[in-house]
This record gives structure tokens, sequence and C-alpha cells, in this order.
């Protein structure tokens, strides 16, 4: 993987899984060979031109703000958020595959549960924080206890967009681990922005990732106890 760059193969190289770059270009010279999925989101600059559309939409939002006016996400910040949750989502693919197929196991084998679970953790969150807010040496504990939210959440809805993108019919393409985790990361954002519908079913995601996080320990399960395949295999 190259962020903000080129994914150079020279002659003879081979790589077992996916060549994948983020604002540059999978190179290939000679008889270079590549098993997995090519994978390049823009050409040479696109994070600079991605990040100044972004600042340039969020102008745009404050204008119409004090006009009166709301308006959609635009597609330059669509695409950075997309960018940023499918590097994200894929990097623990790569680095915590075990774990991600644990939380995967869990939101699709007992969503309702999952989903109950992480939504009593979020009531218990709040009387906690307020109650290590109280005293001094609380609260960087509370600020931890959040940080940890903001990672582990994420990585859930990584495991539910994977779980998406494994039961979408993707007709020839081949299934790899970057295209099945794409689709559904796909669609889980564009469903988010539907008015009304979207963030009663980002709020369920929410409680469903959180639910299963909890439940597996992070996605540690304990030895012994089988994990079912969340995909079926894939060429990585």
């Amino acid at each position: 993987m190259a962020f903000g760059g080129d994914v150079v193969l020279k002659d003879r190289a081979v790589v077992e899984g996916d060549a994948v770059s983020f604002g540059g270009r999978v190179v290939r010279e000679g008889s270079s060979l590549v098993k997995g999925e090519e994978v390049s989101f823009g050409g040479s600059g696109i994070a600079s031109s991605m990040a100044a559309h972004a600042v340039k939409a969020s102008k745009a939002a404050d204008l119409d703000a004090s006009d009166g006016r709301s308006g959609g996400l635009s597609l330059a910040a669509f695409l950075v958020q997309f960018v940023v949750f499918f590097v994200f989502g894929f990097m623990l693919m790569v680095f915590a595959p075990q774990r991600m197929k644990a939380l995967e196991s869990a939101v699709r084998s007992q969503p309702v549960v999952s989903g109950v679970v992480g939504f009593l953790a979020l009531l218990l969150a709040l009387p906690v924080t307020v109650f290590l807010l109280i005293t001094l040496i609380g609260i960087p504990v509370a600020a931890l206890l959040w940080l940890t939210l903001a990672f582990v959440v994420p990585m859930g809805l990584a495991a539910i967009a994977n779980t998406l993108g494994t039961s979408m019919p993707l007709g020839r393409v081949r299934r790899t681990q970057a295209m099945v985790l794409a689709v559904g990361l796909l669609a889980l954002m564009l469903v988010a922005h539907v008015p009304v519908l979207g963030p009663l079913v980002m709020s369920l995601a929410v409680c469903v990732s959180l639910g299963a996080v909890v439940r597996t320990r992070l996605g540690a399960t304990p030895r012994g106890l089988p994990v079912m395949e969340s995909t079926e295999r894939l060429g990585v």
C-alpha cells in the first residue's frame, strides 16, 4: 500500500496480495505480477486536490448556513470520508484479520443481541463519564474512554461494511478483500445520507458495531470457540 504516492513494481516483481495506491497509481513494469486486486484512488496530487475541494465545500456550507439554507454533503467530502474509512478498514483486515472475522461473525449471527449490548454500553458510558469528570484524576480516564470508543466503533462499522460487501452480488468482478470492503462501505455510506432513514440506520449500525466489539472483547475470541468465516475465501 502507498499513501500519496505510486506503487511501482519492477520487472519480475510478484505481489501475493493486493496492490493499493491512495493518491497515486499502480505502475507495473515488464513481467511484474499482481495476484490480487489493483486498486488506485486518483492520480498524482489527488490528495491535495481532494483536500482543497473539501475546504471549498466547507466554506460553501458555512455560507449556506448563514443564508438559512441546508445542503447535502459534497462529492469531494464524500470521497474523502470514503478513502479515510476504507484505509482504516483495509489496514484492520490486513493486520488483524482474525479479530475482524470474529466481529463479522458476531454481527452476522446475532445482530439484535449485539445491538442491545451496544445500546446499553452507550447508555452506561454517559453516567460513567459524568462520574469520572467529578474527580480531577478521572478526567484523563474519561478522555481515554471516549478515545477508545472513537476507535472501536469504526472498527465495528468496518466489520459491518465487509459483511454487507460479502452479501452483495458483484457479478464477474473478482471478490478480493479490497473490493468486498469497498462495495460494502460504499453501500453503507450511501444509505447514511438518505434523509430520516440514514441517521436511523447509522444509529443502529453504531449500536451493533459497539455491541459486537464488547461481546467478542475486541475480536479476541477465546480459544476453542469456532469463528464463522464471514466471507468466501478471498484472493488477497
